[in-house]
């Protein structure tokens, strides 16, 4: 029997799953509306992410809860867990919470988990995907890809345990050292200055930059190990295709700068996908996608 306890903490809110793991999420937004989107966060990153999407989704009247996927932010560390696997936290959330309907925005790394719950969740209760920048199948293809991007999923996809202890002594052991947090902040920002010009521009807003370094820094609360099981997911076969996908409506929104998923790969995904929609932007990248069109695309998860 699941159980559920608020904390305090910037908002999150605690579920004891059946199998007795923690499940940790948030809730932005519009509270008491009955139009819910799931949000799955990026990767490496934690439910902290969604709360980008607060003054947008309020405005439109939408309900947003993020989970912290395992491993990551306040989730309980889940060993061997699959992408498939997602779908039945999250629908023993929503039961929780009593939400007989509902649609998912996915950013980036959160892709795979809303196209898994896709698959094995009722179309009568899951009715929209809808997908930011988001990761794809490395089977489509990793032409443009960061060259640290593709050597992180393939070194993970054989050993992610080695994996989890690089990360935890690159930026790990950085992020929980609250006497020093400074130091986190210079290495995360230090990696985006070789991001594409547009994605830059984003952390220019102080706001956002503050909300982006905190959501990362939350998915090393505990170790790097949930996040090196990520990206061995992300890096090897997912268990489904992308043909199985079955929701009245699926959106992918892509920058053409994007580099950490080329949008090769998303056009590739739209060929597969039943029925989804590709919308491609010039002069936007991974982040500035999120940034500059977010009421759109929390409209359009709706409609």
């Amino acid at each position: 029997m699941a159980t559920t306890q608020q904390i305090d903490e910037d908002t999150t809110r605690e579920l004891v799953l059946s199998d007795g793991r923690t499940l940790a999420y948030s809730i932005y937004g519009d509270q008491s509306s009955s139009k819910v989107a799931f949000y799955f966060h990026g990767f490496p990153a934690s439910r902290l992410e969604a709360s980008l999407w607060d003054s947008a989704a309020a405005s439109l009247s939408v309900r947003i809860i993020a989970p912290d996927r395992p491993g990551m932010g306040k989730s309980t560390l889940q060993p061997n867990r699959t992408i498939l696997g997602w779908a039945k936290d999250v629908l023993e959330l929503a039961n929780h919470l009593e939400i007989k309907e509902f649609s998912i925005i996915a950013l980036s790394g959160g892709s795979p988990y809303a196209f898994a719950c896709a698959k094995e969740i009722p179309k009568s209760q899951l009715k929209n995907v809808t997908i930011v920048s988001g990761a794809y199948p490395l089977s489509y293809g990793t032409a443009g890809m960061m060259f640290s991007a593709k050597t992180l999923l393939f070194v993970a996809s054989w050993l992610p345990w080695l994996v989890g202890t690089m990360m935890d002594w690159a930026v790990g052991m950085a992020a929980r050292d609250t006497d020093h947090p400074e130091i986190f902040d210079q290495r995360i920002l230090k990696e985006m200055e070789t991001r594409p010009e547009p994605d830059r521009r984003c952390l220019e807003d102080e706001s956002f930059k503050n909300n982006f370094l905190a959501s990362v820094r939350e998915a090393f609360r505990s170790s790097a190990h949930g996040a090196a099981w990520e990206a061995r997911l992300l890096g090897t076969v997912w268990g489904f295709e992308l043909e199985d996908v079955r929701v009245d409506r699926t959106l992918l929104w892509h920058g053409k700068e994007d580099v950490n998923c080329p949008v090769a790969m998303a056009e590739k995904a739209e060929k597969s996908i039943p029925g989804a929609r590709l919308l491609k932007f010039d002069g936007e990248a991974h982040i500035s996608v999120l940034v500059n069109y977010m009421g759109k695309i929390i409209e359009g998860a709706f409609t």
